[in-house]
């Protein structure tokens, strides 16, 4: 385990050698650009065999249109496949350890052919499936991942916070398509620990131009662009608007508002990064239970999250290093999928959960 701090440009050489950081101000560039959202379909059933029974971790949709959830802590098999109707048509993965069976799927992707791909996080496993979701063939992978990109030379990069002497404090994990581990690499301007697993939480996307985005979950908002083969290409850090850093997670009070957390990263075919987050929502107090005392501590429960927080997406020309417009919605995307689809997970006054998604476009002056 790793014991103490390591600043990762002790241990890696990747960087932004002789490029400087752009920082894109905090308010949009085209005051005349909107983007619009319009709903797709909701995944899971208020009741029957298509109701979501835990909280989904990861979505995925494949070229025919159909949508795979993972839920992680389900009472059944642990993957939903639903029609582009909304309409469950299999459950994959049942429980256990044994060839195709996993633990805890919390990543998972889609790559050519509809081949889906499963992380197990409890196994350190990755799960090949066909189009057909028959077990095809299993890898060993990190455990602690958080996110996974296949990109277009077949490579897929996996970001987990590894412990091992020779990978310890390297963020990102190259595998061959055959499921072959190559090498790792890392942020130089992140600090990893042990003690503080959220810090290596990331969201990854493929980049058009065969390498990657990634952003963190918490702490701060960092758009990076990263080469397939380890290269710190590009950075841009917005000026603080919705998203103000923090170095700590602390939980809201009446007089500590909630903290903000970026979901959502794709780019689209123009080369635009969309993101989609949450920020402290205006009327948080709402969302906050009763003050409890916690082994000492003050503590006020979420019981209200729609209203704790606000949903936020933006969309920014990297290559200007610019955000082109944003939009405030009352209700957060978690999800994010490539074409032009978010999706958020919705609790209804009964507490029965499901995936609402919807199409998002950046209409211009010229639209």
């Amino acid at each position: 385990m790793l014991g103490r701090l390591l600043p990762l440009s002790f241990l890696v050489s990747a960087g932004l050698s002789g490029q400087s950081v752009l920082r894109p101000a905090a308010n949009p560039s085209c005051t005349r650009c909107e983007i619009v959202i319009r709903p797709v379909v909701t995944l899971g059933d208020q009741e029957g065999e298509g109701a979501l029974h835990g909280e989904p971790y990861a979505l995925a949709r494949d070229s025919r249109g159909r949508f795979v959830v993972a839920v992680p802590s389900g009472r059944e098999e642990r993957l939903y496949v639903y029609g582009s109707d909304g309409r469950l048509l299999h459950r994959v993965g049942p429980p256990g350890e044994g060839p195709g069976q996993v633990q805890s799927v919390r990543v998972i992707a889609i790559t050519s052919g509809d081949t889906l791909h499963v992380y197990d996080d409890v196994l350190g496993r990755h799960s090949v499936f066909g189009p057909d979701y028959r077990f095809v063939r299993s890898h060993q992978s990190p455990r602690e991942l958080s996110s996974v990109a296949f990109l277009a030379n077949g490579t897929a990069i996996v970001a987990a916070n590894v412990n091992d002497p020779q990978r310890v404090g390297l963020l990102y994990h190259r595998f061959h398509a055959n499921g072959n581990y190559l090498s790792s690499f890392g942020d130089s301007t992140q600090i990893l620990s042990s003690s503080r697993p959220s810090v290596a939480v990331r969201r990854m996307a493929p980049s058009h131009s065969g390498g990657f985005w990634t952003a963190a979950w918490l702490y701060r908002f960092r758009l990076e662009l990263w080469s397939s083969t380890g290269s710190l290409l590009r950075a841009l850090e917005p000026e603080p608007g919705w998203f103000q850093p923090y170095d700590q997670i602390l939980g809201p009070t009446p007089e500590r508002p909630p903290q903000a957390m970026l979901f959502g990263l794709w780019e689209d075919p123009f080369g635009r990064v969309w993101i989609s987050g949450v920020t402290p929502g205006r009327n948080y107090r709402r969302g906050l239970g009763q003050k409890k005392l916690i082994e000492g501590t003050e503590v006020f429960p979420v019981e209200d999250p729609e209203r704790m927080w606000d949903g936020i997406i933006q969309v920014f020309d990297p290559a200007q290093g610019v955000l082109l417009a944003s939009r405030a919605i009352d209700a957060p995307f978690h999800f994010a999928l490539p074409g032009d689809l978010f999706a958020g997970v919705r609790t209804d006054r009964d507490g029965l959960l499901s995936l609402e998604v919807v199409s998002v476009v950046l209409r211009t002056p010229r639209q």
